[in-house]
């Protein structure tokens, strides 16, 4: 189910980014995950967290208090603007399996099969092989 709401991402102890969503935070999260402003961090791995919140007015005003308040390095320099100062939502660790893990087919073209074969045929474990088709997958379909 979607759902609208804040997020932000952490790195070392720090808030890095802050956002929102109207609709679906879990897609918005996916989306930061591919920037290249982001891979650096997640690189280095980041802790992500989310406040779901029933109110597109106040998911804004909240968002932008929250920016001015933690100064998050990838959300940019913007105007300061004299908000009351939001109390800190409470925040839920990101869980993007919460519906269940994601199901995807296993499919190999011909290309990734005949490597594999000759792999296996020349000393490679059965797990091996299995291992880098599975990669060469999900590389290809940018999961991360």
């Amino acid at each position: 189910m979607a759902q609208r709401g804040l997020y932000k991402f952490v790195c070392d102890g720090e808030i890095i980014y802050i956002g929102m969503s109207d609709n679906n935070v879990r897609k918005r999260i996916q989306e930061h995950k591919r920037e290249m402003r982001f891979k650096p961090f997640l690189s280095k791995g980041v802790d992500i967290y989310t406040c779901i919140l029933p109110d597109s007015a106040d998911i804004a005003l909240i968002e932008r208090s929250l920016i001015n308040k933690h100064k998050p390095v990838l959300n940019g320099t913007c105007k300061e603007l004299d908000l009351p100062a939001a109390d800190e939502p409470t925040w839920n660790a990101y869980n993007e399996h919460a519906h269940g893990p994601k199901q995807f087919s296993f499919w190999v073209d011909r290309d990734i099969a005949e490597r594999m074969y000759r792999n296996l045929k020349y000393g490679d474990s059965a797990a091996d092989f299995v291992n880098t088709a599975l990669k060469e997958y999900l590389d290809n379909h940018n999961y991360n």
